[in-house]
């Protein structure tokens, strides 16, 4: 239903559309997987890459069952991956991990 929703919304036609896509599934595994259910950031050495892990296999997912242009779409997530990370370099550039 997930997938037929996605596919429904044109998101995988439309450029913009799918760059948002990737950096709010980007964006949302690395704060989970940085951050707590309850709030407190995670120590460097407890992160919870499941939360990674899923966005990976949800990628791997689409790539095998979604008819688009897989080359369009993971050029999209490796932007989005490395516009995140430079953001996030820039802002916490001490703290960057």
């Amino acid at each position: 239903m997930f997938f037929n929703n996605l596919t429904k919304m044109d998101i995988f036609r439309d450029a913009e559309m799918m760059a948002i896509f990737c950096k709010v599934m980007v964006v949302t595994s690395i704060e989970k997987a940085l951050v707590g259910n309850n709030g407190e950031k995670r120590p460097n050495d407890r992160l919870d890459y499941r939360y990674i892990e899923s966005f990976i296999k949800l990628i791997v997912v689409l790539l095998k069952t979604s008819d688009f242009n897989k080359h369009e779409f993971m050029s999209k997530v490796f932007e989005a991956i490395q516009e995140t990370l430079d953001d996030d370099h820039r802002v916490n550039r001490n703290a960057f991990n």
